[in-house]
Order: C-alpha cells, then sequence, then structure tokens
C-alpha cells in the first residue's frame, strides 16, 4: 500500500484482528488511502485504540469489539457496519489465536480454541457477507 491516498472510490472495509501486528497495518493502510475501516479487536481498550488511531487518516471508520467464535456477534457487527457505514466490500479476515505452542505441550483445551476459531473464521465468520452478496446488497466498486 502506498502512503498516498487512493485515486478509487474509497471502499467500506472490515478488517478483524486490527488491534495489533499485521492487521493493524493493514487496517490503517486501508484509512490512510481514504477508506472507511472497521477494525475488530477482543477488547474494547483495543477497540478504543483502534477508532483513535483511524480518526488520525483521511479514511473514516472505527473500533469494535469482536471474538471471531461468537457468531452471533459478528453476523449483527456485519450488520451494524452495513448500516452505519454502507455495503462492506472488503473483509480481511486476520484474527486468529495466540495461544499457539508445541504441539506435544498443547493442552486439550489449547487445542480446541486453536481449532474452533480456525474453522469458525474461515467457514462461519464470513457466512453473512455473501449471503449479503447473493441478496444484491454488496458491490463492486470498480
Amino acid at each position: 500500500m502506498t502512503e498516498e491516498a487512493t485515486t478509487e472510490r474509497p471502499s467500506v472495509c472490515l478488517v478483524t484482528g486490527a488491534s495489533r501486528g499485521i492487521g493493524k497495518a493493514i487496517a490503517l493502510g486501508l484509512a490512510r488511502q481514504g477508506h472507511t475501516v472497521i477494525g475488530t479487536a477482543t477488547s474494547e481498550k483495543g477497540a478504543e485504540a483502534i477508532t483513535a488511531a483511524i480518526q488520525e487518516m483521511p479514511g473514516s471508520g472505527r473500533g469494535a469489539v469482536l471474538d471471531v467464535n461468537d457468531h452471533e456477534k459478528g453476523e449483527a457487527l456485519i450488520a451494524a457496519v452495513s448500516d452505519e457505514f454502507g455495503t462492506i466490500s472488503v473483509l480481511i479476515n486476520n484474527a486468529g489465536v495466540t495461544e499457539d505452542t508445541l504441539l506435544l505441550r498443547m493442552k486439550p483445551e489449547q487445542w480446541e480454541k486453536n481449532h474452533r476459531n480456525q474453522s469458525r473464521l474461515d467457514l462461519r465468520s464470513d457466512k453473512s457477507l455473501p449471503q449479503r452478496y447473493d441478496k444484491g446488497q454488496m458491490g463492486s466498486n470498480h
């Protein structure tokens, strides 16, 4: 991503796991280019930090609290973002679990949490976005 604002029409972007690392860099890069960015974190403090960072950029948006393992809250967030900012046209599904360890040292509950998180990220968190696309509620900005 370049430092300059994009010349394309700004998109509404949802970035999960945006409170640090790669997710934060992606969210701020999109906001810097003038896009509307909703960045998620697992805590209110993380969401507030995302909001503060986005407000310093040319784009708009905010932080939001989301545990990607909570399917109902994920769908509620997608609906709220669509109502507040318009159609979500970009999804960066970056959230992950940081309880990694060597398989031999992993406790059964750590294995389950990692497996559950990854499965839902890929199969469930995105489910309502394709449904919205099929209903004509999502469109291309290009």
